[in-house]
């Protein structure tokens, strides 16, 4: 019948609200996490929008205090990464850098990774010139010209942030549409040095003696190029599902997000997605513990019916 009842793929908060809700349900847990447990809520600063904190709480605090609900109950947790995985067959192998495991049921919560540019020297200028945060970093290129590379509020906070220092910002968006609500929008008209360049890719960083020197930058729908001369890029948080283990296991969309059914049930029996690693999530901290709760309720529908029922039980 498998070494736990369930297995939890990912540390984050779907994939602990997952974990203590399976345990709540008397069923036994394996929670696997190669990092820390937390995922990207841990960097948060203030979470504004969670019941029962009206001052907001820190990422930090929220995921303690969820890691020590799970561990209270029991949840056994290991800090191991999942190299492999076999989901077809009624009993489910995961196999991780340490060890491996059985269980009639898993829940993928493996969450969300920062997508790069894609340029072959983005990591060796990182700090150099390719930057991540215009509040921590901005301060490097007061007076200069840059530019951000992203979609939504998120880019247009750097964009805005950055105007705030720098001589010129060109805000680089692979979309037609900004994806930013009104708010954002009205203070990017408002502003007199942000250029907009929709529909774009940055094709190429030409590199100068400390910064940069120029990018490259493709019209998506037009296919014509531009050289923008600018001393540093700034990369608005542009989340990609963190799902390469399950290639080949279940199916997923062409950007790699989880399809899911309506229990968030995958296309392999007994495996489940909760939170941002699955198609339509929308990376909040409530729908992640909306998810996790969902998923292991499933779980649990599936083991009592489908599983320990055919052991006459």
């Amino acid at each position: 019948m498998g070494d736990f009842d369930v297995i939890v793929i990912g540390g984050g908060i779907a994939g602990m609200s997952s974990a203590k809700k399976a345990k709540d349900h008397g069923l036994s847990v394996l929670l696997l996490e190669a990092l820390y447990t937390g995922g990207k809520t841990v960097k948060t600063d203030v979470i504004s929008d969670y019941p029962g904190f009206p001052d907001g709480i820190s990422g930090e605090r929220l995921t303690d205090l969820l890691e020590e609900a799970v561990r209270s109950r029991g949840v056994k947790i290991l800090h191991e990464a999942v190299t492999k995985m076999e989901l077809s067959a009624p009993l489910k192998h995961i196999v991780t850098d340490r060890d491996s495991y059985t269980t009639p049921s898993v829940i993928i919560a493996t969450g969300i990774r920062q997508r790069e540019i894609g340029l072959t020297n983005e990591r060796a200028l990182s700090g150099m010139g390719v930057f991540h945060s215009a509040e921590r970093e901005g301060f490097r290129v007061a007076g200069k010209t840059v530019a951000v590379f992203g979609s939504g509020n998120s880019a247009v906070t750097e964009a805005l942030i950055l105007s705030e220092k720098c001589e010129k910002v060109y805000l680089i968006s692979p979309n037609t549409i900004l994806g930013a609500s009104k708010k954002y929008t009205d203070e990017l008209r408002r502003s007199k040095n942000i250029t907009l360049c929709p529909e774009s890719l940055i094709a190429n960083a030409e590199e100068g003696v400390f910064l940069l020197e120029s990018v490259t930058v493709i019209n998506r729908v037009t296919t014509e190029f531009r050289t923008i001369p600018i001393e540093a890029i700034f990369v608005a948080p542009m989340p990609e599902p963190d799902s390469d283990v399950l290639l080949g296991c279940v199916r997923m969309t062409d950007d790699g997000a989880v399809i899911t059914g309506g229990d968030l049930s995958t296309s392999a029996e007994g495996v489940y997605a909760a939170g941002a690693v699955r198609e339509g999530s929308s990376y909040t901290v409530i729908d992640a513990i909306s998810d996790g709760f969902r998923a292991a309720d499933s779980v649990n529908t599936y083991l009592v019916e489908k599983v320990y029922n055919s052991y006459g039980l």
